[in-house]
């Protein structure tokens, strides 16, 4: 249970953080009763500069070992980033990538690409990355906004973070919610 871990971290290991690697700690971790609480803590936790967001746990969930995805776990990010697909690359002159990104699989009926036997939505551009990765990769990028246009959605501010250790690109759903929203800041299962 994560409670235990956390006890068993404070007690044993918070004090030998250093900046190879960080424990969790009383300055970096709380233990809220609302989600009023959770809303305080997380903006306070993402007020720190070397912050991205904040990992929401359910404090009764068990910790998996090497599980990417715990339902009870959400992150809140100051960013949103999603996976994508790579539809076309080009190479500048600088020895820099762009790549034309995308989501999905989306249904026969829709335009799109066909990657091994299945269609993807284009969705924009990641511009001048070092990431190298060929079509058909999943990267991750890092984008300030989500618009929906037309039948399709775009991205803006685009940016390669890196290769995530996953198969497949965010779906077409993920882009519909986040174009609804109009704050910067998203919930995310992961």
């Amino acid at each position: 249970q994560l409670e235990d871990r956390m006890t068993i971290l404070f007690n044993n290991y918070s004090s030998k953080s250093n900046q190879a690697i960080a424990y969790p700690s009383k300055k970096d971790t709380r233990q809220a009763d609302s989600l009023k609480d959770v809303e305080k803590y997380a903006k306070e936790m993402m007020d720190i500069p070397t912050s991205e967001g904040v990992v929401i746990k359910d404090a009764t969930s068990t910790y998996y070992i090497g599980t990417k995805k715990n339902p009870k776990w959400i992150k809140w990010k100051k960013f949103v980033d999603l996976d994508v697909i790579v539809l076309d690359k080009k190479k500048t002159k600088s020895n820099l990538y762009s790549y034309t990104v995308g989501v999905g699989p989306i249904s026969e009926d829709m335009e799109g690409q066909e990657i091994d036997g299945k269609k993807y939505l284009s969705v924009g551009k990641a511009l001048n990355t070092k990431v190298a990765v060929d079509v058909g990769d999943i990267v991750r990028v890092k984008v300030d906004e989500v618009k929906k246009k037309g039948e399709g959605f775009s991205l803006f501010s685009a940016k390669v973070i890196e290769i995530p250790e996953v198969e497949h690109p965010d779906k077409l759903i993920t882009l519909e919610l986040l174009s609804q929203d109009t704050k910067k800041s998203f919930f995310f299962f992961f």
